[in-house]
């Protein structure tokens, strides 16, 4: 499965923060948003991550400050710290706690993408454009009793909506239709809702059709790897999974 990094992103500013999430959206990177220190040092308590993006001057605990009280769970995750504030005693300070790159703001979209890359160490041949491989949906029938559903490329994050309505308006012609097998390619998981988008599918199969959780079955490759949290998910986690080699 290909990989998403997971990304927390601790900025005040809502332009700011609205300017890395869009830059970052594009491709297989999964942003959390934290508007304050104080929030951001609860989500590294009980959350783990490829990188941090943190804002220098923020509410409750700046940026040096969150990271410093952070620092037992945040170890060795690289960290970009994002000031307007272009002071030589900011610099000093950030390479002092091993900050990996200092981005000045107003932020510049290609000097983002480069300094995550290097944090990452990773190429930019390793960046997925979700773009580029737009979600495809199919329905056949399998049998009298089962529909096939493949879905075929990255996901938009409304997506359930459009997928749930494919599968109304075939199955409204197919009344004898009970089960569904769904079939999902490796490139949807490049979409960070991937669960949630999947989670909101099955409740609305199970609301709206004859089809119940329990006849659902979910193949993927190497899905048994990625699941989420049950408890997150109730509906996906109800269903049959499947890891297709």
């Amino acid at each position: 499965m290909k990989r998403v990094y997971s990304i927390l992103l601790a900025e005040d500013d809502d332009n700011s923060a609205k300017v890395v999430i869009h830059t970052l959206d594009k491709y297989n990177f999964d942003v959390s948003h934290a508007n304050d220190g104080m929030a951001a040092l609860s989500r590294v308590k009980t959350n783990s991550y490829d990188l941090i993006i943190s804002d220098l001057m923020m509410p409750y605990l700046d940026g040096f400050a969150f990271l410093e009280k952070g620092s037992e769970y945040i170890k060795d995750t690289p960290t970009i710290i994002l000031t307007a504030a272009g002071e030589r005693k900011n610099v000093l300070k950030a390479a002092q706690q091993h900050v990996n790159h200092y981005l000045l703001k107003p932020i510049d979209f290609e000097s983002l993408i480069e300094k995550v890359l290097q944090c990452l160490k990773i190429k930019k041949e390793d960046l997925i454009d979700k773009k580029s491989i737009p979600l495809r949906i199919s329905l056949s029938e399998e049998d009298e009793n089962t529909v096939r559903l493949e879905l075929n490329g990255c996901p938009k994050k409304n997506s359930s909506d459009e997928i749930s309505q494919r599968c109304f308006d075939y199955l409204s012609t197919h009344s004898t239709i009970q089960k569904m097998d769904i079939y999902i390619d490796e490139n949807f998981f490049v979409e960070a809702s991937r669960f949630r988008i999947l989670d909101e599918l099955v409740l609305k199969l199970i609301r709206n059709t004859k089809i119940r959780s329990s006849y659902i079955k979910i193949i993927a490759e190497e899905i048994s790897h990625y699941l989420p949290d049950k408890d997150k998910f109730p509906n996906l986690m109800s269903c049959k999974i499947e890891s297709r080699a």
